[in-house]
């Protein structure tokens, strides 16, 4: 009882005061210091701390994020998934259907330019090549990621020096010159049933 009779008579000498705002920050003083739980203090501290290490943590991911996406030079997939690629999905044992499987994935790739341009080239050079040719097309143009495929093809930047040796990617690569000049000689023709 004697602590609610100093709290009323500390609240009314607040009052009397003439400047309001003081008044609202002499109230926040005494009524947060005698109604908050024990401890309350050190918990806020706590949390506060927490939230600065989060958010250095936060910091520190990008940081590093922006590190690593400055070192890699290309988007690929890792050797293992490479190196395993073609377990996935075994070639047909004839060469008709391994062509319709090489069109489908070459028409399917993902970036519509990419599919444009590898799906006809395919239909303008396919019936002209063996089994081996066309492996050697899966080879060299489908184990190329899609974001490397259209520098090289649609942006027409330079051929890296570890694609060199790839045959296929300076054949379509020269084919896509050659349809920048001549067009109508460089595309498939319509199928008129």
């Amino acid at each position: 009882m004697f602590q609610l009779r100093t709290i009323s008579k500390h609240t009314l000498r607040l009052l009397t005061q003439t400047n309001k705002q003081s008044v609202v920050m002499n109230l926040n003083r005494a009524f947060a210091s005698k109604f908050d739980p024990p401890g309350y203090d050190t918990f806020a501290q706590e949390d506060r701390a927490k939230a600065q290490e989060l958010k250095q943590q936060q910091q520190n991911n990008q940081n590093v994020e922006s590190q690593g996406n400055d070192e890699m030079e290309e988007d690929v997939v890792p050797e293992v998934f490479r190196a395993h690629r073609h377990t996935y999905s075994e070639k047909p044992k004839e060469i008709e259907g391994y062509k319709r499987q090489l069109y489908y994935r070459c028409s399917h790739i993902g970036t519509k330019e990419l599919e444009i341009i590898l799906g006809d080239w395919l239909k303008l050079n396919m019936h002209n090549m063996s089994y081996a040719d066309l492996e050697e097309f899966d080879n060299n143009i489908l184990d190329i990621e899609n974001p490397q495929l259209q520098r090289y093809f649609v942006n027409g930047e330079p051929i890296k020096d570890f694609h060199l040796n790839n045959k296929y990617v300076k054949i379509v690569q020269d084919y896509v010159e050659r349809r920048k000049t001549d067009y109508i000689n460089n595309i498939p023709k319509p199928e008129i049933f």
